[in-house]
C-alpha cells in the first residue's frame, strides 16, 4: 500500500501558506512553487512520490535537498575494489566536489511549470515502480 498521507498533509499545509502569500502579495501570483522537503532516513518515501499531483497544481514540484548526490552517484558507479583503493589513497580526482543539491519530482498536472534554468540545476528523481 502506498503510504503518503505525511508528504500528502505537508502538501497541503504548504499550498494553504501559499495561498495566504498570494492574498498579502498578489505580484507573486503565477511565479512557480516549490516545495522542499527533508526526510528521515528511515521514512523517506520521496522516490515513491508521484510526479502527477493533481491535488496540487499550484505546486511546481517538490524537492528533496540531499548532500553529495552527485559524489554518492559517482561512487555507486565504481567497484567495490576501485573505491576500496581510492578510499585507501586518498584519491578523490575526477569525482564530483562535495555539495549540497536538489533532487526534484516536477508536477506534471502544475498550473505553473518551473523553469528550465532551474529544472538543469537540479537532479531529476528516478521514479520506482511500487
Amino acid at each position: 500500500m502506498r503510504c503518503f498521507s505525511r508528504i500528502e498533509e505537508n502538501l497541503a499545509n504548504a499550498v494553504g501558506k501559499h495561498k495566504v502569500l498570494i492574498s498579502d502579495v498578489p505580484k507573486l501570483e503565477g511565479i512557480p512553487y516549490l516545495v522542499a522537503f527533508f526526510f528521515d532516513f528511515f521514512v523517506d518515501r520521496f522516490h515513491l512520490y508521484p510526479s502527477r499531483m493533481e491535488a496540487f497544481p499550484e505546486v511546481s514540484g517538490i524537492a528533496k535537498v540531499v548532500e553529495n548526490y552527485a559524489l554518492h552517484e559517482a561512487a555507486r558507479a565504481l567497484s567495490l575494489e576501485e573505491l576500496e583503493r581510492r578510499s585507501k589513497a586518498n584519491d578523490f580526482e575526477g569525482l564530483p566536489s562535495p555539495s549540497v543539491d536538489f533532487l526534484l519530482v516536477e508536477n506534471e498536472c502544475a498550473s505553473v511549470a518551473l523553469p528550465t534554468s532551474f529544472r538543469e540545476k537540479c537532479f531529476v528523481s528516478k521514479r520506482r515502480a511500487i
